[in-house]
């Protein structure tokens, strides 16, 4: 099911659609450290962000099966913090492949990630996921 779905998303929401839409979002952090976000970036300082996050988790997860050993090392060092914030986002088309990605990094079966999200139980099994993956995140902090 929820790969269909994703297989759904990926043909009813091309990416380049997206980034020229008007939903797309941009954000800087400003001298004073607070972070500022605006879907009408009328500063230079502001940077593509939704629609960048949102085009890279579907990519990451169209090549999966493809990765090396050094590439997973990368994701999970580079890209948890994002995956976890962005798989808890609203929205599936927006929460859904941040979702499955980080069930794939983690081992989680498909069937497993799918019955939780059907159950609504998306925040326990990134909760689970969280927990299996502790000693990477723990490297980060």
């Amino acid at each position: 099911m929820l790969r269909r779905a994703f297989f759904l998303l990926s043909i009813v929401m091309p990416m380049p659609a997206l980034a020229s839409a008007n939903g797309a979002i941009y954000g800087f952090v400003d001298e004073d450290g607070v972070e500022r976000f605006s879907n009408v970036p009328d500063d230079r300082r502001y940077k593509l962000v939704l629609a960048d996050r949102l085009a890279g988790s579907r990519t990451l997860n169209l090549m999966y099966d493809e990765f090396s050993e050094g590439t997973m090392a990368q994701i999970k060092e580079r890209a948890l913090s994002s995956l976890f914030e962005m798989a808890r986002w609203r929205h599936l088309q927006h929460a859904l492949p941040a979702y499955l990605l980080l069930g794939r990094v983690s081992g989680v079966a498909e069937q497993e990630m799918a019955a939780a999200w059907e159950a609504s139980e998306r925040d326990q099994m990134l909760a689970r996921i969280e927990k299996l993956l502790k000693p990477v995140t723990a490297k980060k902090k």
